[in-house]
């Protein structure tokens, strides 16, 4: 009966280690919460890191379009800048030839003053020019 009995006591040994096993894993499942519910959390806080992700590059985009709003509307004021600026060009280089014109023409006019030393009656008649 001996022999019989150490046999069963170490089935039995065997059969409790297997128990003890199977308790540790269970109550590692009880801390840790079911193999489902920690997928489910596990997803949970996969989509919450996205979602916080998706509000960072949203709100640099935000920041980025602002930034390009800025920029247009100095493009903007540049470009009318460039318009004056060439209106102001145009009408100087106007006014340049005009006063070439001038000086010329009061070039012409001192010259015949000028000639017309014998004459004074005709230097007379050119005072209200020169």
């Amino acid at each position: 009966h001996r022999i019989e009995a150490k046999k069963a006591m170490r089935a039995k040994s065997g059969e409790l280690d297997k128990v003890e096993k199977e308790l540790k894993r269970l109550q590692d499942q009880i801390a840790t919460g079911k193999p489902d519910e920690r997928r489910i959390f596990e997803l949970a806080e996969l989509q919450a890191r996205r979602e916080h992700r998706i509000r960072q590059v949203s709100d640099q985009m935000k920041g980025h379009m602002h930034i390009i709003e800025q920029q247009r509307d100095t493009i903007a004021r540049y470009r009318d800048e460039i318009h004056t600026l060439s209106e102001q060009l145009e009408a100087e280089r106007l006014s340049k030839k005009r006063s070439m014109v001038n000086v010329d023409y009061l070039k012409a006019i001192m010259v015949k003053f000028m000639q017309l030393k014998d004459d004074s009656q005709a230097q007379v008649a050119l005072y209200p020019v020169v």
